[in-house]
């Protein structure tokens, strides 16, 4: 039997921190798939390796990093330590966005026929 006390808070109830990354992380994963969906053309246009890879990883660790930044994620430390612990943070979620885009589209190209009906 699980007994709860009026104080203590339910465990069903997020914290803004953990919202803040969940939010941060689905952001990431949106700007990620617009930007290899519909800005690719444009970025093609380039036509330079470095600046390709720049706008695909900076546009959406910049966004993930404004997320968590404006958010109450670790407030408590200091300036200099919290910029560079979202920092790592956006990389990081970066990095996992990243490894789900791919298993997604391993799936898609190992499993063609699944989802489609019809003849």
């Amino acid at each position: 039997m699980n007994v709860m006390s009026e104080t203590e808070p339910s465990t069903e109830v997020q914290s803004p921190a953990q919202r803040a990354g969940i939010i941060a992380s689905l952001a990431c994963l949106a700007c990620t798939a617009y930007l290899f969906r519909v800005v690719s053309p444009a970025v093609e246009l380039l036509g330079v390796g470095w600046a390709e890879l720049l706008v695909y990883t900076l546009l959406p660790i910049a966004l993930t990093f404004t997320i968590l930044h404006g958010s109450d994620f670790h407030r408590e430390m200091a300036r200099a330590a919290r910029t560079s612990f979202l920092f790592l943070v956006s990389c990081l979620i970066f990095s996992g966005t990243f490894f789900f885009m791919v298993v997604l589209v391993f799936c898609a190209c190992a499993f063609p026929g699944v989802g489609r009906t019809g003849p």
